[in-house]
């Protein structure tokens, strides 16, 4: 099979922290889901425009984790399917979802730091 990443299996130890994390992450996200019909619901959970990138941001890195944790079982299930290009496919959606998390965490840093910058520029002006 053709691959452009190192074989690496993950231990026993590993694949249980990324699977509890990845039950961590689907609480949040039960959490999110039932503050829409809450009485006195945090807006904190929901997407508005200053939360929005932060939402999105874990919402790829679920999907990673989701990538992460099954990429194993896929290879297992895709055997033969696409006529050796399984590994180079997964690989290739493991690639793509991890740079575009990395791209979203950068323009998250970056917003914050824009935001703090005119904080203090609103304060030196007054």
């Amino acid at each position: 099979m053709i691959s452009f990443l190192p074989t690496y299996e993950l231990s026993l130890f590993q694949r249980l922290l990324l699977i509890w994390l990845f039950i961590i992450c689907g609480l949040v996200l039960a959490v999110q889901a039932s503050q829409r019909y809450a009485q006195n619901p945090s807006k904190k959970w929901f997407l508005t425009p200053d939360t929005k990138p932060y939402w999105y941001t874990f919402y790829v890195f679920v999907a990673f984790l989701l990538v992460q944790i099954s990429h194993g079982v896929l290879m297992w299930n895709f055997g033969g399917v696409l006529g050796g290009y399984e590994e180079m496919l997964l690989d290739g959606i493991w690639m793509a979802l991890l740079g575009v998390e990395c791209l979203m965490v950068a323009g998250v840093v970056v917003r914050r730091l824009a935001a703090a910058v005119k904080t203090k520029e609103k304060v030196k002006a007054q």
